[in-house]
C-alpha cells in the first residue's frame, strides 16, 4: 500500500513538474517575443537618430548659404549709398545679384519641400511606434496574466506541499509505531541472545570438560604405550632367554649323547632302558618348549588387541572433539548474527529518527523558500507597475513629439508664404525679411535639437527600462528554475529513502527468518555487519553533505567603507575594543570577526562585499573562501608509529623515549604560536588555556606555551598590540625564535594578524605590515636564519614546513602526524606513483592522497593542501620539431611530465575533461592524478640507465642535469649516454620517450659536446653505412673494415648483450651471442670476450657510494621507474655545501 500511495504521489509531482514546465517555456517565448520587439525599436530608434541628424546637416548648410546672401546683399546697399551716379553700373549689378538670390530662393524652397517630405515620414514612423507601444501594454498585460497563474502555481504548489508535510506526519506516526515494533523486536532478540549466550557458556563448560577428558585419555593412552613396549621388551628378553637355554640344553645333550655313545662304545655294558629313558626325557622337553612358544604367541595378539581398542578410543575422542569444536562455531556464529542484528537494529533507528528530524527540517526550509518566493513576486508585481507607469510617461513624451512636428510644419509653411512674399518685395525689405527668416529658422533649429536631446535622454530610459525588465524576467526564471530544481531533489531524496527503509525492513525480516532456520546457524555475519556499518557512515557522509548544500541566502546589510585607508597594527587598544553589532560576524581563529574588519584590512574586497549585501553570495559560502585563514591550522599534532600504527602525542612520545622532552615542547609552542594546540587522539582543537586547564599539557609547561600565545593575541606594549615582526623590530622577542614562528605560521597556512584573530595572505601581510620583503627573502636561508626545529626520529635540524611535507593525514581526528619509524611511508620512491599521505588510524590503513579524495575520505581544501605538499605541477607551451605547440604538465619536484596532446591522442584524457580543466572546474592537481592513475606502465627489461634519482631531493634526473648538479663525474656520465645511444636513442626520464641525437640537443639532454660525441654510437644502433658501397654495416663488421675503434665497438657490443641481446642494424631486433654467431653479426672471438664478465672494464662511478663498477653491475643497482619503466640509478650529492645552498634555492622556490 505504501508503495502505492509512493507511486502515486511520484504521478501526482510529475504532472506538476510538466505543467510547470509548460508555463516556463511560455514565459521564454514570451521574453524572447520582447527581445525581438526591443531589437526593433532599437533598430527604428537608430533609424530615426540618422534622419534627425541628416535634418541638422541639411538645416546648416541652410544658414550658412542665407549668411552669404545676407552678407553679399550689405555690400549692395553700401555700394548703392555711395555711387549714386553710377546708377546704371550699380543697377545692371543688382540684377545679376537678384538673379543669385532667385537662384538661392529656388534651391532654398527645394530644400524646404524635402524637408516637409521627411516631416511626414517622421508622422508614419510615430505613427508605427505608436502601435509598437500598443503591442508593448498588450505584453505588459500579457506579463502581469502570466504572473497572476504563477502566483497561482505557487500557491498550489503550496497546497501540495501542506499535504506532502501532512503525509509525511502520517509516515512519521507509522514509523515511530514500527519503532516501538522494532524496539520489542530488539528486546526479543536480546532475551534471546542472552540464552544463546548462557547456551554458548554451557557448551563451552562441555567443550572443556570434554578437552580434559580427552586429555586425561591421551595420557592414558601414552602409560599403555609405554606399558606394552616395556612388556614387548620384557617377552623379547624372556624369549631370547629361552632361545638361549634351548641351545645350551641342545648342546649339552648332544655333548652328553657323544659321550654316552663313547662310553657305551667303551664299555658295551649300557643296556636299552637307559637309552629309551633318555629319548623319552628329551621329547618331554620339547613339548613343554612348544607350550611356552605358544603362550607367548597368545600374549602378543593379546597384546595387539588391546593396542587397537586404544586406537578406536583415540579415534572416537578425536571425533567427539570436532563435533564439539563444530558446535562451538555454531554458537559463535549465532553470536556474531545477533550481534549484527543488533546493530543494524540501532543503526536503522538512528536513521529513523535522522530521517524523521530532516524530514522536519525540510518542511521548515520550503515553507521559508515559499515566503521568499512570494516576497519576489510581490516585487516583481511592483515593477510591473511601474514599468506600466513610465510606458505611460513614454506614451505622453511621443505625443509631446508629434506636436512639436506639427509645430514645426507649421513653421515651414510659414516660411514658404514668406519666401513668396519676398520675391514681390523689393531689395531692401526682401533683405529685412530674410534676416528675420534666418532668425526664426535659427530659433527652429535649436528648437529641434532641443527636442532630439530630449528624444535622445527618453530612449536611453526606456533602453534602461527594458534591460531592467530583462533582467528581472530572467532573475524570475532562474528562481523559479532552482526552486522547481530543489522540488526534484527533495522528492527523489524522499523516495530514496522509503525505498532504503522498505528495503531494510525486507532484510531485517529475512535475517530473522534466516536465524530461524538450522541451515543458517553456522553462516558467519562479520562481513554483513562491517557492510551495514560503512552503509551508516555513507548515509550520514550524504546527510551531512545535503545539510550544507540546502543553505539558506540571507540578506546581509552593513555598511562598506569605501575609503582605501587600511588599518594600522598598532592602533589603540580602545579603538579596537568598539564592537560593531550592527554587522554580521563569522568564526575566527579567537572569536567573532565583523565584516568592517576584514574589509578595512583588505582580506574581504569591495565587490565581494556588495555581493554579500546584495545576497549573491551567502555567509556559508564567504566562509568556505575564508576557510583557509579562519578554519583549524595545519600544525603537526602528534606522531604515527609505523610498526604498530598508532599515534601519540608529542609528550607521550617524550615519556616512551621515543624522543627529546625539548623537541616535544618546540612542537608544542609551535602548535600555540599557528593558532591551536590539538589533540592527536580526538582531532579537537583547544586554546593554550584551555589546554592547560584540562590537563592535555602539564602545568610545568604552562609559561611556555602562554608565551607562544602571543603570537596569536599580540605583544601589548604601549598601549598597542604588535606582531611577531613587530615585536621582533621592538626587540620583545628574539630574532632567531621570532622568526621560527614566522615560519610555522605560514606553513600552516598564513601569518596571523593579532588585531582580527585570523590568518593573512602574505600579500596583505607585507601592506599591514606583519613583515617586510627582506624578513621574506631570508627566511629559508640557512646562514640568517638556522633551522628553529629538530626531526624527533634522526635529531637533525629542520625547517617546519620540510617536516610538515613528511607528515600524514589521518581522518578519523582529521590531524597531520610525523611518522616514525623505518619503513619511511611518507617519502618517495621511484618505485611508487605517490606516497602515502593519508592514513586511518582506527583501521590501520594507508593511501595517498587521490585515492583518499577519490573515495570522499578527505575533502578537496584538504586535497588541495597535501598535494601541494607532495607536487608542483606547472603548465608550460613548448614547441615540436614540425613547429606545433604542446602544452605539457610538468612536476617541479619529482621530475615528472605529462604532455596533454599526447594523453589525447592516447585517449587516456577526454576532451570533456579538458575543458573542464580549462574552465577552472578540475585543478591542475587532480588532472594529474588522472593521467597518473590512467597510465599503464610496463617495466622496460631492456632498458639502459636512462636518469638518476636524486636521494636528496626525491627528483627524476637526466644524466645531463645531474652532471650539472655535480651528482655525477663527467667521465660516468659519458658512458651511460653511451649505452643509450648504442640502444636505441637518448632517453627522457621525465616522459619516458627515447630521442635522437638532434632533438635530445634540442630539448637539452645533451650539450654540443656529448651530442658530437655520441654521434658513432648512434650509428652503432642505426648501421654504419660504408663511404664507398652504401652498404649498412654491422659494428664488428665496421670494426674489421676500420670504420669504427675496436675500443667503441666493443663498449656498444657490450651495452647491447647486458640490456637484453645484440641488435639487428636493418630490424633493430635483440638477438643472443649465438644466433648473433650464426647470423654472422659477430665472431667467436668477440663473443668468448663479451661472455668474460671479468674483462668488462670498471669505468662507471656508482654516484651513490661513489666506487668503481661496471656497466653490468650498474644495471643491476639500477630501480624501475613507476612513471616511464625505465631505469633509474640512486644518486647522491658529492658535497654538503653545494646541497645546503641548492636546498635554500629550491625551498624558497617552492615558497
Amino acid at each position: 500500500m505504501e508503495k502505492n500511495l509512493a507511486n502515486q504521489k511520484v504521478q501526482e509531482h510529475k504532472v506538476e513538474m510538466n505543467n510547470l514546465n509548460m508555463a516556463l517555456q511560455k514565459a521564454t517565448g514570451e521574453a524572447q517575443k520582447e527581445s525581438s520587439e526591443g531589437k526593433k525599436n532599437m533598430a527604428k530608434l537608430r533609424e530615426l537618430e540618422n534622419e534627425i541628424l541628416r535634418y541638422q546637416q541639411t538645416i546648416n548648410r541652410m544658414t550658412g548659404s542665407s549668411e552669404k546672401a545676407a552678407v553679399s546683399l550689405k555690400q549692395d546697399i553700401a555700394s548703392l549709398q555711395k555711387e549714386k551716379q553710377a546708377a546704371d553700373q550699380k543697377l545692371q549689378t543688382l540684377k545679376t545679384e537678384y538673379d543669385e538670390l532667385n537662384f538661392t530662393l529656388k534651391k532654398t524652397k527645394d530644400e524646404l519641400l524635402r524637408l516637409s517630405q521627411e516631416g511626414k515620414i517622421n508622422q508614419s514612423k510615430i505613427k508605427e511606434m505608436e502601435a509598437e507601444l500598443q503591442k508593448n501594454r498588450l505584453t505588459m498585460k500579457e506579463l502581469s496574466s502570466n504572473s497572476d497563474k504563477y502566483t497561482a502555481n505557487l500557491k498550489q504548489e503550496c497546497s501540495n506541499l501542506l499535504k506532502g508535510k501532512s503525509a509525511a506526519e502520517e509516515k512519521n506516526t507509522t514509523l515511530a509505531t514500527e519503532i516501538s515494533q522494532l524496539k520489542k523486536k530488539l528486546e526479543q532478540t536480546q532475551g534471546d541472545l542472552m540464552q544463546k549466550q548462557n547456551e554458548t557458556a554451557a557448551a563451552k563448560l562441555k567443550s572443556q570438560m570434554l578437552e580434559e577428558h580427552l586429555e586425561n585419555c591421551k595420557r592414558m593412552l601414552e602409560d599403555l604405550k609405554g606399558k606394552l613396549e616395556l612388556q614387548k621388551k620384557g617377552y623379547e628378553t624372556q624369549l631370547h632367554l629361552v632361545h638361549s637355554e634351548m641351545e645350551q640344553k641342545l648342546a649339552l645333550q648332544d655333548s652328553r649323547m657323544k659321550l654316552d655313545y663313547e662310553r657305551k662304545s667303551k664299555e658295551c655294558s649300557h643296556s636299552t632302558e637307559t637309552i629309551e629313558r633318555d629319548n623319552k626325557h628329551l621329547l618331554q622337553e620339547i613339548e613343554q618348549l612348544k607350550a611356552m612358544h605358544i603362550i607367548v604367541t597368545k600374549t602378543k595378539q593379546e597384546i595387539q588387541q588391546q593396542l587397537d581398542s586404544l586406537h578406536a578410543q583415540l579415534e572416537r575422542t578425536e571425533k567427539q572433539k570436532g563435533a564439539v569444536e563444530l558446535e562451538l562455531l555454531k554458537a559463535k556464529s549465532k553470536i556474531t548474527e545477533l550481534e549484527s542484528e543488533k546493530i543494524k537494529m540501532k543503526s536503522s533507528i538512528s536513521q529513523i529518527d535522522n530521517v524523521s528530524k530532516e524530514n522536519s527540517k525540510e518542511t521548515t526550509r520550503l515553507k521559508q523558500m515559499l515566503k521568499q518566493r512570494e516576497q519576489k513576486l510581490e516585487i516583481a508585481e511592483n515593477e510591473a507597475k511601474s514599468v506600466k507607469e513610465q510606458v505611460a510617461s513614454y506614451i505622453k513624451e511621443v505625443k509631446s513629439l508629434q506636436e512639436k512636428n506639427l509645430k514645426l510644419e507649421v513653421t515651414i509653411n510659414s516660411g514658404n508664404k514668406c519666401l513668396k512674399e519676398a520675391e514681390s518685395l523689393s531689395q531692401t525689405s526682401h533683405q529685412c525679411a530674410k534676416d528675420s527668416e534666418l532668425a526664426k529658422l535659427k530659433t527652429e533649429l535649436i528648437l529641434t535639437q532641443k527636442i532630439v536631446s530630449s528624444y535622445e535622454e527618453a530612449k536611453q530610459k526606456l533602453e534602461e527600462e527594458l534591460n531592467k525588465i530583462k533582467l528581472t524576467s530572467e532573475i524570475a526564471t532562474l528562481e523559479k528554475d532552482k526552486a522547481l530544481e530543489e522540488l526534484k531533489k527533495v522528492k527523489q531524496y524522499k523516495m530514496e529513502r522509503v525505498n532504503s527503509r522498505v528495503e531494510e525492513r525486507r532484510i531485517t525480516e529475512n535475517t530473522v527468518l534466516n536465524l530461524t532456520t538450522p541451515e543458517n546457524q553456522s553462516k558467519p555475519l562479520i562481513s554483513s555487519s562491517n557492510h551495514s556499518s560503512e552503509h551508516t557512515s555513507i548515509v550520514r557522509k550524504s546527510s551531512r553533505s545535503d545539510k550544507g548544500k540546502s543553505g539558506k541566502i540571507h540578506s546581509v546589510t552593513f555598511d562598506i567603507i569605501t575609503s582605501e585607508s587600511s588599518c594600522d597594527d598598532s592602533t589603540d587598544l580602545s579603538k579596537i575594543d568598539q564592537t560593531e553589532s550592527s554587522t554580521p560576524k563569522f568564526q575566527g581563529l579567537r572569536g567573532r570577526i565583523s565584516i568592517k574588519k576584514l574589509i578595512k584590512t583588505k582580506i574581504i574586497t569591495h565587490e565581494l562585499a556588495l555581493k554579500l549585501e546584495k545576497g549573491l553570495i551567502t555567509m556559508e559560502e564567504l566562509e568556505a573562501l575564508l576557510g583557509q585563514f579562519t578554519g583549524k591550522p595545519a600544525s603537526i599534532a602528534g606522531i604515527y608509529l609505523e610498526s604498530r600504527k598508532k599515534k601519540l602525542s608529542f609528550m607521550e612520545a617524550a615519556e616512551a623515549g621515543l624522543m627529546a622532552k625539548t623537541y616535544a615542547v618546540e612542537f608544542l609552542e609551535a602548535q600555540a604560536a599557528t593558532g591551536a594546540i590539538i589533540d592527536p587522539t580526538t582531532g579537537e582543537s583547544y586554546t593554550s588555556l584551555d589546554a592547560l586547564d584540562k590537563g592535555i599539557i602539564s602545568g610545568s609547561l604552562r609559561d611556555k606555551i602562554t608565551d607562544a600565545d602571543k603570537a596569536v593575541s599580540g605583544y601589548p606594549h604601549g598601549g598597542k598590540i604588535l606582531s611577531v615582526f613587530q615585536a621582533m623590530e621592538e626587540r620583545i622577542v628574539d630574532r632567531h625564535r621570532g622568526k621560527g614562528i614566522i615560519e610555522a605560521q605560514i606553513a600552516t597556512g598564513g601569518l596571523i594578524h593579532p588585531l582580527i584573530g585570523m590568518r593573512v595572505p602574505l600579500e596583505c601581510a607585507i601592506e599591514q605590515g606583519l613583515i617586510n620583503q627582506a624578513m621574506l627573502h631570508t627566511l629559508f636561508d640557512p646562514v640568517s636564519n638556522p633551522k628553529s626545529f629538530h626531526n624527533p626520529e634522526t635529531g637533525q635540524r629542520a625547517y617546519y614546513i620540510e617536516l610538515l611535507k613528511k607528515c600524514v593525514y589521518d581522518i578519523t581526528g582529521g590531524v597531520y602526524l610525523l611518522p616514525f619509524g623505518e619503513h619511511h611511508i611518507s617519502s618517495f620512491s621511484p618505485a611508487s606513483t605517490h606516497r602515502v599521505s593519508v592514513i586511518n588510524s582506527a583501521t590501520g590503513a594507508e593511501m595517498s592522497t587521490y585515492e583518499a579524495y577519490k573515495a570522499n575520505l578527505i575533502d578537496r581544501r584538504t586535497y588541495l593542501f597535501l598535494s601541494q605538499q607532495e607536487s608542483e605541477w606547472q603548465e608550460i607551451t613548448s614547441m615540436d620539431s614540425d613547429g606545433n605547440p604542446l602544452h605539457i604538465l610538468t612536476d617541479q619536484k619529482s621530475g615528472r611530465e605529462f604532455c596533454i596532446e599526447t594523453a589525447l591522442s592516447l585517449k587516456i584524457l577526454q576532451t570533456s575533461e579538458l575543458d573542464s580543466y580549462r574552465s577552472g572546474q578540475l585543478s591542475i592537481f587532480e588532472l594529474a592524478d588522472l593521467l597518473i592513475s590512467r597510465k599503464v606502465v610496463i617495466k622496460d627489461t631492456r632498458s639502459p640507465i636512462s636518469g638518476l634519482w636524486d636521494v636528496a631531493l626525491k627528483k627524476r634526473l637526466s644524466i645531463l642535469k645531474g652532471l650539472q648538479q655535480n651528482l655525477v663525474d663527467r667521465l660516468t656520465a659519458f658512458k651511460l649516454l653511451e649505452a643509450q645511444a648504442c640502444t636505441g636513442g637518448i632517453c627522457d626520464p621525465a616522459t619516458g620517450v627515447r630521442v635522437q641525437i638532434a632533438e635530445a640537443l634540442r630539448q637539452g639532454l645533451l650539450d654540443e659536446n656529448f651530442a658530437r660525441q655520441m654521434q658513432q654510437y648512434e650509428q652503432a644502433y642505426y648501421g654504419i653505412i660504408h663511404p664507398k658501397t652504401g652498404k649498412t654495416l654491422t659494428v664488428t663488421q665496421a670494426m674489421h673494415e676500420n670504420l669504427l675503434s675496436k675500443d667503441v665497438g666493443h663498449r656498444c657490443l657490450e651495452y647491447q648483450l647486458a640490456t637484453g641481446g645484440l641488435i639487428d642494424p636493418e630490424t633493430h631486433d635483440r638477438v643472443s651471442v649465438e644466433e648473433a654467431i650464426q647470423n654472422c653479426l659477430i665472431d667467436k672471438i668477440t663473443a668468448a670476450q663479451l661472455k668474460d664478465d671479468h674483462l668488462h672494464a670498471k669505468s662507471i662511478t656508482c654516484p651513490k657510494t661513489k666506487r668503481k663498477i661496471s656497466f653490468k653491475e650498474a644495471l643491476e643497482k639500477g630501480v624501475f621507474d613507476s612513471h616511464t619503466g625505465l631505469l633509474l640509478l640512486e644518486a647522491k650529492p658529492r658535497s654538503a655545501g653545494a646541497t645546503s645552498s641548492f636546498q635554500y634555492i629550491w625551498t624558497y622556490r617552492h615558497f
